[in-house]
């Protein structure tokens, strides 16, 4: 299981990618409640 840094890590560039495809390429690929997740699995670890 990776450390709290690695999985804040992996969070950043996952959101990131996510973010892209639905702001820039107009594709996301994930529902709105999983990005949410997501982030707010980040913000805790934060």
């Amino acid at each position: 299981m990776p450390d709290a840094a690695q999985r804040i890590g992996q969070l950043r560039q996952t959101l990131h990618a996510h973010a892209h495809r639905y702001s820039v390429q107009n594709a996301p690929t994930v529902p709105d409640a999983e990005y949410d997740r997501l982030f707010q699995e980040l913000q805790a670890l934060e």
